[in-house]
């Protein structure tokens, strides 16, 4: 993200919120906040992973991003046989980790 963005205090509020309850969750092998968000590394991934968390475009952004182009291949055939949508797969993937608040 370019230096000259500007992150919403609120933004701000959300990313130490989530970073504070992430790593009280112990479901990710690291969790830190960077300049421009937050980034959550996958926990017994059989390839690196990362959550991130991101403000773009005036909006929150979550994103599951690996560079092993056979675990994506993998999540995008997932999601083309199930027919799920990207948030539903990451909101089953968060209950799988023991996320039990509130509906994402």
């Amino acid at each position: 993200m370019s230096p000259s963005v500007q992150i919403p205090s609120a933004f701000a509020a959300l990313v130490a919120a989530v970073a504070a309850r992430a790593g009280e969750s112990g479901a990710f092998a690291a969790v830190r906040t960077e300049s421009d968000g937050l980034r959550c590394d996958a926990k017994d991934s059989g390839a690196p992973a990362f959550y991130s968390l991101r403000f773009a475009d005036g909006r929150a952004w979550v994103m599951l991003q690996t560079a092993d182009r056979w675990l994506s291949q993998s999540i995008e055939q997932d999601l083309v046989h199930t027919g799920d949508k990207i948030d539903e797969l990451l909101e089953e993937e968060m209950v799988d980790l023991g996320y039990s608040g509130p509906r994402l």
